[in-house]
């Protein structure tokens, strides 16, 4: 260190720096911090106020929303009545049983793909080792020559 850093961090600061204590507010602070207390009063009713609208309108929204979905609901059900009476057709299945329909198709088709899987996985596994044990052609066309016909069975059960 310079000699000149050292005597000014070994003395203490001069008097006139540090006073005993902080120099009183004028009154011309007062009345600025007074005025800018009001604006800022009157700017958070503002805000206030406009998001307390902004929020209304927002309730009105969704209440004229709600009101036109629950028209057009209740049309819909008294067209589906009107139709069930004059055709005297069976009634549709309820939303219960169609979701138990729709959950019913997706285990059986997950089932399917992980039997499919399964079977894929066995197979390959038994051709990769019968050309492991027996390195001939015939073994290998077998293995990566795509099949010449493929069969398709259908469900006729319908």
């Amino acid at each position: 260190m310079t000699p000149g850093i050292k005597a000014r961090l070994s003395s203490p600061p001069p008097a006139a720096a540090t006073p005993s204590h902080p120099p009183s507010p004028t009154p011309d602070a007062f009345t600025r911090l007074e005025e800018k207390w009001d604006q800022f009063v009157v700017m958070f009713h503002r805000y206030k106020e406009k998001t307390e609208k902004e929020l209304q309108a927002a309730v009105r929204l969704q209440a004229a929303a709600r009101g036109f979905l629950a028209r057009r609901q209740v049309q819909s059900l008294r067209g589906e009545k009107h139709l069930v009476v004059a055709s005297r057709a069976t009634p549709w299945p309820s939303s219960h049983e169609q979701v138990v329909v729709r959950l019913q198709a997706a285990v059986r088709g997950f089932l399917v793909r992980r039997a499919v899987r399964k079977l894929h996985l066995l197979i390959s596994s038994s051709l990769h080792q019968l050309a492991a044990c027996a390195p001939n052609q015939q073994v290998s066309s077998i293995l990566f020559e795509p099949p010449a016909e493929v069969e398709i069975w259908e469900d006729r059960r319908t």
